[in-house]
């Protein structure tokens, strides 16, 4: 009885056994201590069993778990076989997670390298490219620059060439005229006598002139002798003009005089010289002392402007009625012009000091200096106005003139052998410049310039001809 109830009380009172495990946390350490592994659906569950030894692990005893796989080993067997790669977060990977992740790194290693060399050559060429393509720009830039600055240079010469030619033909200078020769003659009128009327008018229509007022001057020449159907070399003499400024048109009118006294016209040429003056004088052939010498030849056309001289008057009877524009006029006329350097040449307004003592007592002259070829020196022609045709007073500048310029009175001192002239003018540089052309001075400073220049130029030809000599004497050793 008693036993029967003390197993019905064992039975209603019975609760299964249970082992607990906390005394274990009294012994373990953090490195020991069993962590509980999360359920992964790429990893998988646990293996129980340790991938070195094959034995299983038991809750609580010291294992390390992959941290990329699902193996787990004892730790005493990983530190025997020292197959522990703990990472520097404390992850521990398996052997074969760690061979699979170091090749799968080197291997992305190569590729990246295999990458970066590829993109490296690439940008290499491209870097190789894209200089030569900067050297080409470079190149033509510079090119281009050095033709823009030979362009500017060119255009520079141009104008201060233009600039130039036109300061030389505004200035007033002499000018000789000399007829050569009346081309095409028939030869029914082969013994006649031709004149030549050359005048000069003023084609400036800028400036508000009378047509009277247009006319400049006009010289008539006569052939002396007219052989077949030429006349060359038979006129009677030479036109000299004291200054003009050559910028006018040159109209040359060719006529036939009869028994009668009437000049019938033969043709008439007008053109522009300004052009022509101005290669005359850089251009134009030295002619002895005298000067440039330039040859305009001009044919013959209709009656367009009646050549008057400067007072509007018809020097002779012109039979107009042979000028009609439908008939045909024969023939060539061929004229010298003859230029003067400035050098020595000059003209211009000039103030005389009639005494040195009373200021403001002075005549005003229109002065020419120019040099007459066979007369033994320089003249200072003294005209009344300009225009003028004949001077009034008559300087001979020699070897035996005195020319002293005093700048501090601003006056020229020209005494001659028979007077003295206290020459002045309202400007300071065209005081010096007439002082300077008097007493030669310019042309002498001219004179050592051109000797120093050509002296330097025969220097420099000789260091290159010694330089030369040189090179083929080295060229001649190496080739021995």
């Amino acid at each position: 009885m008693e036993r029967r109830t003390r197993e019905d009380h064992e039975r209603k009172s019975y609760k299964p056994r249970s082992v607990s495990y906390d005394w274990l946390d009294n012994f373990s350490d953090e490195k020991f201590k069993v962590q509980s592994v999360p359920y992964s659906r790429i990893q998988g569950n646990r293996q129980s069993s340790c991938q070195i030894c094959w034995y299983g692990c038991s809750p609580g005893s010291r294992t390390l778990s992959c941290s990329v796989c699902s193996a787990v080993v004892h730790l005493t067997c990983a530190e025997k076989t020292k197959c522990a790669t703990k990472r520097e977060n404390g992850e521990w990977w398996c052997p074969q997670c760690t061979v699979s992740i170091n090749s799968a790194e080197n291997n992305e290693a190569i590729k990246l390298g295999m990458e970066l060399k590829r993109r490296t050559d690439f940008f290499s060429s491209l870097t190789i490219q894209s200089n030569f393509m900067m050297w080409t720009e470079r190149n033509r830039f510079l090119k281009f620059k050095a033709g823009l600055i030979f362009l500017q240079a060119v255009i520079r010469k141009i104008r201060q060439q233009k600039k130039f030619t036109n300061d030389l033909t505004s200035h007033y200078r002499p000018l000789k005229i000399n007829p050569i020769d009346y081309s095409g003659v028939p030869p029914s009128e082969k013994n006649g006598n031709f004149t030549l009327m050359a005048s000069f008018y003023n084609n400036n229509q800028q400036q508000l002139l009378e047509e009277s007022d247009r006319h400049i001057d006009r010289e008539d020449f006569y052939s002396t002798q007219g052989t077949g159907t030429s006349t060359s070399g038979k006129w009677n003499k030479d036109h000299f003009i004291p200054s003009i400024n050559f910028q006018f048109d040159l109209i040359l009118t060719m006529t036939l005089k009869d028994d009668a006294g009437r000049h019938e016209f033969k043709g008439q040429a007008i053109t522009s010289v300004t052009e022509d003056l101005k290669k005359s004088i850089l251009q134009g052939k030295k002619k002895g002392r005298e000067g440039k010498v330039i040859k305009i030849c001009r044919k013959l056309g209709p009656l367009d402007i009646l050549p008057l001289d400067k007072s509007n008057k018809q020097a002779v009877r012109l039979d107009t009625s042979s000028g009609r524009v439908n008939q045909s006029f024969p023939g060539e006329v061929t004229v010298e012009l003859i230029t003067f350097s400035n050098v020595d040449t000059k003209s211009g307004y000039i103030e005389e000091m009639l005494t040195s003592v009373v200021k403001g007592a002075k005549k005003k002259w229109w002065a020419l200096l120019h040099s007459q070829s066979g007369a033994g020196g320089r003249f200072l022609y003294l005209f009344s106005k300009q225009g003028d045709k004949k001077e009034r007073e008559k300087i001979m500048i020699n070897h035996s003139s005195q020319v002293e310029y005093n700048k501090k009175g601003g006056y020229i001192k020209l005494a001659s052998l028979d007077r003295t002239y206290m020459l002045t003018h309202s400007s300071p540089d065209e005081r010096s410049d007439w002082a300077m052309k008097m007493s030669g001075k310019y042309q002498e400073i001219l004179d050592e310039g051109v000797k120093r220049f050509r002296a330097a130029a025969k220097e420099d030809r000789r260091r290159e001809e010694g330089k030369e000599g040189e090179e083929k004497k080295e060229e001649g050793k190496e080739e021995g």
